[in-house]
């Protein structure tokens, strides 16, 4: 799961922390997103023209992805963090079939006025894909086949 936050003056109190829950200092939450239960790892921000746009790569394991109602293999979510007290999942992209579904890496890159994310598919590839509108990614080419000789297509 990934919480956003803010550094402010004092403590504040948070309504999704429980009392057992480590103590805090000069940060508040100020938005969160459960990421449909998926485990996170490496988010990455990005600032695409008016809006901050967050991936965030994902580990091994499979969720009901909330916009279609599928059960999705743990790939990579898309979330609009332009307002962080309320953030937007906007798309997922599954990873590939198990065992080895995690995308464990994502980062985007602009070249031109077009938007691109490189994101591994488990230990199986690279793949990139267009996120010019990232709630409607589109999918460009494998660039990289790990454990593969052949060039890439």
């Amino acid at each position: 799961m990934m919480a956003l936050t803010a550094t402010v003056g004092a403590a504040a109190w948070n309504p999704y922390q429980s009392a057992e829950a480590p103590q805090h200092h000069n940060m508040r939450l100020v938005g969160y997103n459960d990421l449909d239960g998926r485990p996170a790892y490496h988010p990455w921000v990005e600032k695409q023209g008016n809006k901050y746009i967050l991936y965030v790569a994902h580990h091994t394991g499979f969720a009901i992805n909330h916009l279609t109602g599928i059960e999705e293999a743990n790939g990579t979510s898309i979330i609009d963090v332009t307002n962080p007290a309320r953030p937007v999942y906007l798309y997922h992209i599954p990873g590939a079939p198990a065992p080895d579904n995690e995308a464990r890496h994502a980062r985007t890159c602009q070249v031109g006025g077009l938007w691109y994310l490189l994101r591994t598919t488990g230990q199986i590839s690279h793949d990139l894909y267009d996120v010019t509108n990232p709630a409607a990614p589109t999918f460009q080419k494998t660039i990289v086949a790990i454990g593969s000789t052949d060039p890439p297509p």
